[in-house]
């Protein structure tokens, strides 16, 4: 993707007027006998990119809501926990994150589990009425509702019931053993779900399902627990926001936020350099883009992270032409051939990390079993000697061909954009190394035939097998057959019965270092058969004016702190 060029002053006014952004709010003018704000009144412009249609993720309508929508939502509601940067959840709405050393976790003897969290005394909405355990119980029973156009959280068909013994606390039996229970009305999630008022839509609720998503509430009169309530709502253009005075961390420092929604990611940038942005929500801007903000953006600062998730290779294990990538032996040939740290650099505007293991970055316990990842750096050598262990020898033309003379050849499929910018540099690598790579960019008449994309012969760059949030996908259970419509997840068709126990024992072991042996055990499989290829992390940026302090890449849960300098 081509960087940024410099924008004339004349050119970048021009691009602001034009842009999908709101006006800036009028000033006030002090009239005599009329109280004035005070001056010092503080207020910032954040932006998202795309334009929010809910101030809640929960429809599933909204499954392409535009970037930055969860973090507007978490300005407006609130979690019993949210995403945290030292424990995995902090504790927000409730006193505590559930876990066993705490009690609040228990496995009961009869082989099921029970978790409880112990709201705090002072948690209130933003109309004032007391947040309770009756409005999480009243929360689920909607979400379990198949009647509404809710995301329909698989979390909950292992929940038994829930329960509100009293106002503050809410008790939830599931039927089985998960790790996944303290993700429970959770803020910070790729789609989790936060408590809604019972007060306000219990009524419509049961008047009438097919207007439920209608309802105003879900734009300008949204009333949620977060530290921002909504005081100004313009369709496709803004959302004023205003700090709630009982948010029960503490009232936010900074008064105001107003939210632009600005519908392309230069219109954007443009508006980040001349100061009409200081704040953009989520991730609509390129790296590209990002990198040419950091050396433009003199009122600001752009935080690169590493992304949770790698990029990657996926490997055909089962029917794979040809035969030979089923050889351990020549997989790792294959991964030596490939310089990650060059694929990082070139494929992620100098942002990108080598990614060795599929582990999460943003889960201090689970980094921990980064030691037991087995690495393959670049090596040209080790992959040639590998080859030529197997029978192979270059050609002429530094091709590697069999004894009979067929020259090595595979297969690499993507899809469009950057996953095929992916797999010609990859293709590009493994030619290098003497392995003849074709390129197949994926028909987009083909992109959803599931037996095509399932069926790919050698590999192919996309997806997120082998990564530490879809470890269940890796088991026999999820092998796609014509028998079940090619729907099973198994997109690369390994599965052994040793690793079919361990992830199946991951998912239900609740001591957190009994956990980690096993996590350890799963990616040390996954990286010594070569399961998949991991290639590299890409990066996520967080760009901040300079004149607003502490704020954090990628969390939340400080909103309150937040200031202006």
């Amino acid at each position: 993707m081509a960087g940024l060029k410099r924008l004339a002053p004349l050119a970048l006014a021009a691009i602001l007027l034009g842009s999908a952004c709101a006006p800036q709010p009028q000033s006030t003018v002090a009239q005599e006998g009329v109280a004035q704000e005070p001056a010092a009144r503080k207020r910032i412009t954040a932006a998202t990119t795309g334009t929010m249609v809910r101030a809640n993720r929960i429809f599933a309508s909204t499954s392409s809501d535009p970037p930055g929508t969860a973090e507007f939502e978490m300005l407006v509601n609130a979690g019993l926990t949210i995403r945290g940067v030292r424990e995995p959840f902090e504790p927000q709405l409730a006193e505590a994150a559930p876990s066993v050393e705490n009690g609040l976790w228990k496995l009961l003897p009869d082989g099921r589990m029970e978790t409880t969290w112990k709201l705090r005394p002072n948690a209130s909405w933003q109309d004032g009425i007391p947040f309770s355990a009756d409005d999480v119980v009243f929360t689920a029973r909607m979400l379990q509702d198949e009647e509404l156009d809710f995301i329909h959280d698989a979390r909950f068909t292992a929940i038994d019931a829930i329960e509100a013994p009293d106002s503050r606390t809410v008790t939830v039996r599931w039927k089985r053993p998960s790790i996944e229970a303290d993700e429970l009305f959770a803020a910070g999630l790729a789609r989790g779900a936060l408590p809604l008022p019972r007060h306000i839509l219990e009524g419509p609720y049961l008047a009438n399902k097919a207007t439920f998503s209608q309802l105003p509430f879900w734009t300008s009169d949204f009333v949620g627990t977060g530290p921002y309530r909504i005081q100004e709502w313009a369709q496709d253009s803004h959302v004023i926001l205003t700090a709630n005075d009982g948010y029960v961390l503490g009232r936010p420092k900074i008064q105001e936020i107003e939210v632009r929604f600005i519908t392309s990611s230069p219109t954007l940038v443009a508006n980040i350099l001349a100061g009409a942005v200081e704040l953009p929500l989520g991730r609509g801007i390129s790296l590209d883009q990002a990198s040419e903000l950091r050396n433009q953006w003199r009122d600001g600062a752009v935080v690169m992270t590493p992304a949770s998730t790698p990029s990657q290779v996926q490997i055909q294990h089962r029917n794979p032409n040809p035969p030979i990538i089923r050889n351990l032996q020549f997989r790792r040939a294959l991964y030596h051939a490939l310089d990650r740290g060059e694929l990082a650099a070139g494929l992620t505007a100098g942002f990108g990390t080598i990614a060795h293991g599929g582990l999460p970055m943003d889960h201090p316990a689970y980094r921990e079993a980064e030691d037991a990842v087995v690495r393959y750096d670049y090596d040209p050598a080790t992959s040639s000697r590998l080859l030529e262990g197997l029978g192979y020898s270059r050609g002429a033309d530094g091709i590697f061909q069999d004894a009979a003379g067929q020259r090595l050849a595979v297969e690499i499929r993507a899809t469009e954009g950057e996953n095929f910018a992916r797999v010609l540099a990859v293709a590009d690598q493994w030619r290098r190394a003497g392995v003849t790579a074709e390129p197949v960019m994926i028909p987009r008449a083909r992109a959803s035939d599931l037996e095509y994309r399932l069926t790919f012969p050698a590999f192919e760059s996309g997806g997120n097998y082998g990564n530490f949030r879809n470890l269940r996908d890796i088991r026999t259970a999820e092998f796609a057959t014509p028998e079940n419509g090619y729907r099973g997840r198994n997109d690369g068709s390994y599965a052994t019965p040793e690793l079919d126990g361990l992830i199946d024992r991951f998912y239900v072991t609740l001591p957190m270092r009994e956990r980690v042996d096993i996590l350890r055990s799963i990616f040390r499989h996954l990286t010594d058969q070569v399961v998949v290829m991991y290639l590299y992390r890409g990066a996520n940026a967080t760009m901040v004016a300079n004149r607003i302090s502490n704020v954090m890449p990628e969390y939340f849960g400080n909103v309150n702190e937040w200031d202006v300098k």
